[in-house]
Order: structure tokens, then C-alpha cells, then sequence
């Protein structure tokens, strides 16, 4: 008899988002100066908006396809807290959760 196993990270299957910040808040939690969280573009583009308001100090795109991934430079403050913590993911692909915007954007 012959089995073929798949090794599956369900964290990141169920929600890219949220797994990004985990990996983040964690790197964090234990000091570390730079995190990798596997590439998409979705994530790229929310590690551009953390970069902008300073939540981190740089984030690149590295490796080659199949295995992209982000490394990001984390963000600690004068006394060494760091710069992105207490986060809470509002709407989720289970739960869609819209709000009015202020903010118009080019179509």
C-alpha cells in the first residue's frame, strides 16, 4: 500500500492576512529585527502601507518563483516596544464587515 501526504499550512490557506500579523506580532514578541512571510501581492501591497506609516522600517521581495517570500524590518520604539502591536482583524472571509470611506480612490 502506498500513501502520498500533502503537508498543508492551514494558517495561511484560511487567512493570508492574519497569518502575516501573527508571524509579525511574534518576530516581535521575542525581539527579532527582521520577519519573512511567504509573497502575494496582497501582502506586499499591506507590507508598503505598515512601511508608510511606520510600523516597520522596510520590507523587500526576495527569492525567485515558486518561492517568493517578504522580509520585513521591524519597528521598535525608543523604549524597545514594538511599533505595530494590539491588532484586530474587523472583517474576515467568514464575516465581511463593510464601512462608509472618506477616502476616494482612481478608477
Amino acid at each position: 500500500m502506498h500513501f502520498d501526504f500533502c503537508i498543508l499550512n492551514l494558517s495561511e490557506a484560511m487567512d493570508p492576512i492574519t497569518e502575516m500579523f501573527n508571524r509579525i506580532k511574534n518576530a516581535q514578541a521575542v525581539g527579532k529585527k527582521t520577519v519573512e512571510v511567504n509573497f502575494s501581492n496582497l501582502k506586499e501591497a499591506v507590507a508598503e502601507i505598515l512601511k508608510k506609516e511606520g510600523f516597520i522600517v522596510d520590507c523587500k521581495k526576495r527569492g525567485r518563483q515558486p518561492h517568493q517570500f517578504i522580509k520585513m524590518v521591524l519597528s521598535y520604539g525608543k523604549d524597545k516596544l514594538p511599533a505595530l502591536e494590539g491588532f484586530k482583524r474587523v472583517s474576515k472571509p467568514g464575516q465581511r464587515i463593510y464601512k462608509k470611506t472618506v477616502h476616494s480612490f482612481p478608477s
